[in-house]
């Protein structure tokens, strides 16, 4: 019984220095087997040999952390216009997709010394998008794109400005990221009014989270 007891104090102990060094996104970017973490276990499998490893925390806990190092398949996000609409055709918006997956070949520099992920997908498809409308992209992620790896998204617009120019007032954004067994996981929620004013000066807002 205190061997027990003492096993679950060594193991909670461990478990607090892994999260201080932030070694579980470390683990996400090196174990390419990883199988499930359950509320008081980590089973991390390799090409031979299936380790496990005890963590006597609450599930809630755990299961962020799983989630983590969870491959994502998509993300969706979700855009409230305005009382001024995004007029599509020749005015447009576009995605970028920041990540620090490395192992791509595409880490996040936001200084450009390195490209997004994803870059300039299309948002509203030439689509227009009225006053108060509520409008949703869904974006599928390259393979190996894990959910701490996930960093931010800018949005952009095309417009030109001038008298004929374009205006679009966005209300709110919120950004869901879906794990490939099915699980969403919310990244961003703001809301506004407007949460941002596109101009034909004003053609950029990033989201960081």
């Amino acid at each position: 019984m205190k061997t027990h007891a003492f096993e679950l104090l060594f193991n909670a102990f461990l478990y607090l220095i892994i999260l201080m060094l932030n070694i579980p996104s470390v683990y996400g970017q090196q174990l390419k087997y990883f199988c499930y973490l359950d509320s008081f276990e980590v089973k991390v499998k390799n090409a031979n040999t299936l380790n496990k490893i005890r963590f006597p925390l609450i599930s809630s806990i755990n299961n962020n952390v799983y989630a983590s190092l969870k491959e994502v398949s998509y993300i969706e996000v979700e855009i409230a216009t305005g009382r001024d609409d995004l007029r599509g055709g020749n005015d447009n918006a576009y995605i970028d997709i920041w990540t620090n997956n490395t192992n791509l070949g595409k880490a996040i520099d936001f200084g450009g010394k390195h490209p997004p992920i994803i870059k300039d997908e299309p948002l509203n498809n030439g689509m227009h998008w009225k006053n108060y409308s509520w409008n949703s992209k869904r974006i599928v992620l390259p393979k190996g794109i894990t959910f701490d790896a996930l960093l931010g998204i800018d949005i952009k617009t095309n417009f030109k400005g001038g008298i004929s120019g374009d205006n679009w007032n966005i209300d709110r954004i919120k950004i869901v990221a879906v794990i490939t067994d099915g699980s969403r996981k919310e990244l961003y929620n703001k809301s506004g009014s407007p949460l941002i004013r596109f101009t034909g000066k004003n053609r950029l807002y990033q989201v960081r989270w």
